[in-house]
């Protein structure tokens, strides 16, 4: 498979928890899970590829913002 991503220099990459806090809401990063985080707490990654995955085991929308 072509991985054109894999090209790109290597840059800072963040996450920040847009929504309120709510039940079931879950991000995870790396070895790291985030739950019940306050509204607006944006973290740093270690790596821009890291492993990362999020659920929504609540009965509300999640958001959360990601960018590199």
């Amino acid at each position: 498979a072509n991985d054109d991503e894999a090209k790109l220099p290597e840059c800072k990459r963040y996450h920040t928890h847009i929504g309120k806090p709510q039940w079931g809401h879950i991000f995870i990063a790396g070895d790291q899970a985030f739950y019940n985080q306050e509204q607006g707490t944006t973290y740093e990654w270690e790596n821009r590829k890291l492993w990362h995955a999020g659920t929504n085991c609540g009965t509300t929308p999640k958001y959360i913002w990601n960018a590199w």
